[in-house]
């Protein structure tokens, strides 16, 4: 399973940089706050490994930042959660429904796609409170990556 192309990586260890430099915090004392070792942070930050979910999720939480802007920009400066109003409980369970359905159906998608389906699962929520029938929306998505 694919979950970003090359060029995705790039982009998003550019906006990690970008962060990380607009925050005035070492590599160390950015991989301090978010209990991951400097070998991570660095690899994350060159764009030698993918950044999990669990670290996109903390690095919002942590600094406020969108995490859709990590994903997928495309402006150059963070946004903050402040900005577009994200509730992080629900975009949790956004991405969680979507990496639960990219994994249980092995979907070929790029980070582009991963983060539009993210969005619409998020937006989805936003406007069902219960959330009902998210799960078959993402599936409908997911089906179309096989």
């Amino acid at each position: 399973m694919q979950l970003r192309t090359n060029e995705s990586i790039e982009a998003i260890a550019s906006r990690l940089l970008a962060l990380r430099e607009g925050l005035r915090l070492s590599q160390q004392q950015f991989a301090d706050a978010l209990g991951i070792s400097l070998r991570a942070a660095q690899n994350y930050e060159r764009g030698a490994r993918k950044l999990p979910a669990e670290t996109l999720i903390e690095i919002a939480r942590k600094f406020e930042i969108d995490p859709l802007w990590i994903m997928d920009g495309p402006e150059e400066r963070p946004r903050s959660l402040g900005q577009v109003g994200l509730d992080q409980q629900t975009l949790s369970r956004a991405i969680g429904i979507v990496q639960r359905a990219v994994l249980e159906t092995d979907a070929n998608v790029d980070a582009d796609q991963f983060a539009n389906m993210v969005a619409a699962v998020y937006k989805f929520y936003m406007h069902n409170s219960s959330g009902a029938g998210a799960e078959d929306l993402i599936a409908s998505f997911v089906a179309g990556y096989r």
